[in-house]
This record gives structure tokens, sequence and C-alpha cells, in this order.
């Protein structure tokens, strides 16, 4: 399993950390409670990392791909890092979600209300 490359350096994981969550709070008014629920990261995660506390382990390459996938972010900053390899296996291209749908819950819950305000819609005339 490729948990860390041979010198990752942890101040900067760190930094990267504090500035993913500077730019979301910024760009979209999260918190870290609201970036943990979005990207499927633990807080106590985000929490230890921001903080440069690796007491509770390091951050492994599936974590930190899960996050990145789940926010839009590109991993090849963390992956340099870490000295893990960017386009190593199960890496997905970024997908870019529309603004006014910042998470797919709300594309769902949008999709849900047509549903019910207008219950004979086809799925053509949804996806229009």
């Amino acid at each position: 399993m490729d948990r860390t490359g041979p010198h990752p350096d942890l101040a900067q994981f760190a930094q990267w950390i504090r500035d993913v969550l500077a730019e979301l709070d910024e760009q979209r008014g999260w918190g870290i409670t609201r970036v943990a629920t979005e990207s499927k990261v633990a807080r106590s995660a985000w929490s230890n990392w921001r903080k440069d506390d690796f007491t509770a382990g390091m951050p492994q390459r599936a974590t930190v791909l899960k996050l990145c996938t789940n926010l839009s972010i590109p991993f090849d900053r963390p992956a340099a890092i870490m000295g893990w390899d960017p386009a190593g296996p199960g890496v997905p291209a970024p997908v870019r979600v529309p603004q006014e749908y910042q998470t797919m819950g709300d594309r769902y819950r949008q999709l849900l209300a047509m549903r019910y305000e207008t219950p004979d819609l086809t799925a053509e005339e949804i996806a229009e």
C-alpha cells in the first residue's frame, strides 16, 4: 500500500490543508464541518492536518485522493508534497460541478422538487 513517499514534507502538507480550507471558506463559505462532510473525510483528520498534528497517523494516499476528488481539487500538489505518483492507479479526472450546484445534494433536491411539482415530467424534460 502506497502511504507516503520517501520524504513527505508534513509541514508543507499542513499548509496545503490550511490553503484548501481558506479557499473553500472564501469561495463557498464552508467551514471545516461542511468541508469534512463534502469531502467524506473525517473532520478530525482535517483538524489534525491543519494543525500539523500527525500523531494519529500519516495521511493516506487513498484518503487524500478521495478528498481531492470529492472537492474537485487537483491531486498533483498533495501528491508531490507526500511523494506519491499523481498518475497512480485510481486517480480520476477532476469533475467540475457547475456553480449553481455546489453539491450533488443540491442537484438531487432540485430534481426531487421538480418531480413533486410536476409528477408527469419525463426524464428528457427534466434533463433540459
